[in-house]
C-alpha cells in the first residue's frame, strides 16, 4: 500500500500557498479578456492549481511476514531403534559433522556389517576362482589374434600389382639411361668392328665390345627390376595376402568364441557373479543402517526442535530439527497493486513487536512467481532476507517472530515534486502539464519525471520551483 507523500513544506507554508491559489483564481475569474495565439491562452474560467515544491518522495509499500530460515532440515534415523544417545539440547549452536544422537544397536548393526563383508569376500574368491582359467585362455586368444593381424598388415603390404614400380622413380631412371647409354655405344663398337680395323685396333675394339656389354646389361637388368614387378611375384603376393587374411578370420573367430565362453561354463559365471552382486548389495545396506544409527549435523546450525528422549523407541519420523540461524527472512505479503513497486533489490525496515525500539535493515531478495490467496484477498509474496551484521548472539529473533516491514524501492531528496493529477500523458507516452503564467496565460510543458508513490511525482526537468500548475485537464475549446 502506497504511504503518504513527505513534504518539507510546513503547513503554516501549506495554509499562505492556498491563500495565495485562492486569491489567483478569483483575479482570473474577473479578468475575461482572451488571447487568440493558439499555443498560448487566457483562462476564461477559474482553474485548481498547485506550485511546484521541493520535498522528499519515497516509492514506498509495507506488509507483514514471518521470520523464517533459509536452511532448515529435519534429522532422522533411516532404521528404527532405541534413542541411546542425545548429545544436544534445543537451542544449541552445532558444528557441521558433530554427532547429535545415536541408537542402542550400534553394536548389533557393526556385527551385521561385519557378516556382510565376510559373504561378499567368500563370493568374490568362488568367482575368482572360476575366472582363473579364463584369463590365459582369452590371453592366448588374444596374443594369436594379433599376431594373425600383425601377419596381414605385412601381407596387406608386400602385395604387388602390375604396374607397380619396386624402386623409386629417380633411380629406375638412372638404370633406363644407364643401359640406354651402353647400349648406344655397344652398336657403335659393332658398327666400326664390321668397317674394319687394323688387327691392333680390332683387338681394342672387341676388348670394348665386352666391357660395355657387360655394363649394358647389368644396367637393363637393374631397369627391368625397378619397372615392375614379374608376374610370379605378383601371384605370390596375392597368395600370400589371402592365406594370411584367412589366418586372421580364424584367429578372430577363435578369440571371439573365448571370450564368448569365457573358458569356462557360461551358467557357473553367471550364477557366481549374481553371488557375488547379491552380497555386495547386502553389505552396502548393512553399512548404510550403520551409519545410520547416528545422527550428525549437516551444516553449522541450530538445534530448534527435538522429538524424542533417550530410552524411546524412534522410526522414520524427525527426532532433531536444524536451522541456519544466520540466514534469515521474511515471507511477506504486500497488496497486488504493489507489484509495480516493489522488485528485488528493494531496501526494507522491518520492524517486530518484541523489539519495539529497534528497526533491522533489509533487502527484498525475491518475489514469489505465484500470488497467495487468503479470503479471497490477492497478495504479492516478496522475500525479504535481514541484514546479518546487525545481529550479534545476544540478539535472540526467534523463528516465526511476527513482524512488519517497510520497502522503499526508489527515493528522492529535496526534489522538484507535483501531484500526480497534475501530470497528463500524450499519445506518444510522453508526460505534460499546463502552465498557470503570471498574466494568467496557459502554456503547455513538455515535463521528465521520476519517483512516484502514486499520490505525488518527482519532476526531472520541464519546471522550476515556484511554477504554478493546473490540476485541471484542457480540452481544446477552452
Amino acid at each position: 500500500m502506497n504511504t503518504p507523500y513527505r513534504s518539507t513544506i510546513s503547513l503554516r507554508q501549506w495554509g499562505l500557498v492556498f491563500i495565495v491559489a485562492l486569491l489567483m483564481m478569483m483575479i482570473a475569474g474577473c479578468l475575461g479578456a482572451t488571447n487568440n495565439d493558439t499555443s498560448n491562452k487566457r483562462t476564461e474560467t477559474s482553474y485548481q492549481t498547485t506550485q511546484v515544491q521541493r520535498g522528499d518522495i519515497a516509492s514506498e509499500t509495507s506488509g507483514s511476514g514471518v521470520l523464517s530460515a533459509r536452511k532448515m532440515v529435519d534429522l532422522k534415523f533411516p532404521v528404527s531403534g532405541t534413542l541411546d544417545k542425545l548429545n544436544v539440547r534445543i537451542g544449541d549452536q552445532v558444528k557441521q559433522g558433530q554427532m547429535l544422537a545415536s541408537l542402542a544397536e550400534i553394536d548389533q548393526l557393526q556385527l551385521e556389517v561385519d557378516m556382510q563383508q565376510l559373504a561378499a569376500a567368500e563370493a568374490e574368491e568362488a568367482l575368482n576362482e572360476l575366472l582363473e582359467g579364463q584369463e590365459e585362455i582369452l590371453a592366448q586368444a588374444l596374443a594369436d589374434r594379433a599376431t594373425a593381424v600383425a601377419a596381414y598388415e605385412e601381407a596387406k603390404s608386400n602385395l604387388h600389382k602390375r604396374g607397380d614400380a619396386r624402386c623409386d622413380p629417380q633411380l629406375t631412371e638412372e638404370y633406363y639411361y644407364e643401359y640406354l647409354y651402353a647400349n648406344n655405344e655397344f652398336e657403335d663398337l659393332e658398327y666400326a668392328l664390321e668397317t674394319g680395323y687394323s688387327a691392333a685396333e680390332d683387338q681394342y675394339v672387341r676388348q670394348r665390345m665386352n666391357e660395355v656389354g657387360d655394363v649394358r646389361h647389368d644396367a637393363y637388368a637393374n631397369w627391368k627390376y625397378c619397372e615392375g614387378y614379374s608376374e610370379v611375384e605378383i601371384l605370390e603376393s596375392t597368395a600370400a595376402m589371402e592365406l594370411a587374411e584367412a589366418d586372421m578370420k580364424i584367429a578372430q573367430a577363435d578369440y571371439e568364441q573365448a571370450l564368448a565362453n569365457q573358458g569356462v561354463d557360461a551358467e557357473a559365471i553367471d550364477l557366481a557373479q549374481a553371488q557375488l552382486n547379491e552380497a555386495q548389495l547386502l553389505l552396502a545396506q548393512a553399512q548404510h543402517n550403520l551409519a545410520g544409527a547416528t545422527l550428525s549435523a549437516p551444516m553449522d546450525a541450530t538445534v530448534i526442535d527435538i522429538t524424542a528422549s533417550v530410552g524411546e523407541a524412534v522410526g522414520a519420523d524427525p527426532v532433531i530439527r536444524l536451522a541456519d540461524m544466520n540466514d534469515t527472512y521474511l515471507e511477506v505479503n504486500v497488496d497486488e497493486t504493489d507489484l509495480a513497486i516493489v522488485q528485488p533489490g528493494c531496501s526494507a525496515l522491518v520492524s517486530f513487536d518484541a523489539f519495539p525500539e529497534r528497526t533491522f535493515t533489509g533487502t527484498v531478495s525475491a518475489l514469489a512467481p505465484v500470488l497467495g490467496v487468503a479470503n479471497n484477498i490477492s497478495s504479492v509474496i516478496a522475500f525479504v532476507s535481514l541484514d546479518q551484521t546487525q545481529l550479534n548472539p545476544r540478539t535472540n529473533l526467534p523463528l516465526n517472530l511476527h513482524g512488519t516491514v517497510d520497502i522503499t524501492c526508489q527515493s528522492a531528496q529535496d526534489a522538484l515534486v507535483l501531484p500526480a493529477s497534475a501530470i497528463h500523458q500524450d499519445t506518444d507516452d510522453s508526460e505534460y502539464v499546463y502552465v498557470l503564467t503570471g498574466n494568467d496565460q496557459v502554456i503547455y510543458r513538455s515535463i521528465e519525471t521520476g519517483v512516484s508513490d502514486a499520490v505525488w511525482v518527482e519532476v526531472v526537468s520541464g519546471l522550476e520551483l515556484g511554477e504554478t500548475v493546473i490540476l485541471d485537464q484542457i480540452s481544446s475549446g477552452q
